[in-house]
């Protein structure tokens, strides 16, 4: 980041925390993605073996300090290179900041660098279904069934009576083996299962759509002091209106 007058506070407050995040994380060989000219790199010196700056070639930076030629989804390195990673004012400019992480992490050796994206549970319910706990555990078991037979990118859509099974297009073949339905062993979370991944809901999980679900309502109860009035005709009667909330208007039964 360059140093303007007009970032002084910005560049303060990141050098404060950079700092602070070396002494206690920094190692090893460190790679700098988006380098520019390694504005930081006398406060990772005391902490890592080697400081490498990866940058791209049309850079508004000198390349004096670039040591790579890169991009931040594609660094020129193999998996595990590095044991720290430093990536200052890149992602806000990247339009998949989420690939440059990944990226950054397949450097650091990191082993969820590839892992699929896991969406909420809640996002596989269609709009005017209502969200219960027995459809969240039918899709979690099912997705769960599905990453048991090996595969890694899984969602499962549930349709009241079926779910719709989604998989990356390369394993779609192998979704729709009629030998997949007789290898999946069975979960007692899915009911008479029709398929390899479709499953009736239990009857008693099912509600009327547009209804909401009725609970049975919790009941509480004050522990009265012995100045506090109770039961009709006793010594400790009050009128409707002063704390309790119940039938008779007075202490529930056993309270007083």
């Amino acid at each position: 980041m360059a140093r303007e007058r007009k970032n002084r506070l910005i560049n303060d407050i990141i050098e404060r925390e950079l700092r602070v995040a070396a002494a206690i994380h920094a190692r090893g060989r460190l790679i700098d993605i988006g380098c520019g000219e390694k504005p930081y790199r006398e406060i990772f010196a005391p902490h890592v073996a080697e400081h490498v700056g990866v940058d791209h070639a049309e850079t508004l930076h000198s390349m004096e300090a670039v040591d790579l030629v890169g991009t931040a989804y594609a660094i020129p390195v193999d998996d595990g290179t590095f044991d720290t990673g430093l990536c200052t004012a890149v992602l806000e400019h990247l339009e998949e900041p989420e690939a440059a992480i990944r990226e950054c992490s397949r450097a650091l050796g990191l082993p969820t660098w590839d892992k699929p994206a896991m969406a909420c549970l809640a996002s596989r319910i269609p709009h005017g279904i209502p969200v219960t706990i027995e459809r969240l555990g039918q899709v979690e078991a099912a997705e769960a069934a599905l990453r048991g037979l090996g595969f890694r990118q899984v969602r499962v859509r549930h349709h009241e009576a079926i779910a719709r099974s989604e998989v990356p297009p390369e394993e779609r073949t192998r979704l729709l083996d009629p030998a997949l339905a007789a290898a999946r062993p069975p979960d007692p979370l899915l009911s008479e299962p029709t398929g390899p991944l479709l499953a009736t809901p239990p009857a008693a999980s099912q509600t009327p759509r547009g209804r909401r679900r009725r609970f049975p309502r919790l009941r509480t109860a004050r522990i009265p002091s012995p100045d506090t009035p109770g039961p009709p005709g006793s010594a400790r009667c009050r009128p409707w209106g002063t704390g309790w909330c119940s039938p008779c208007r007075c202490a529930p039964a056993g309270a007083g």
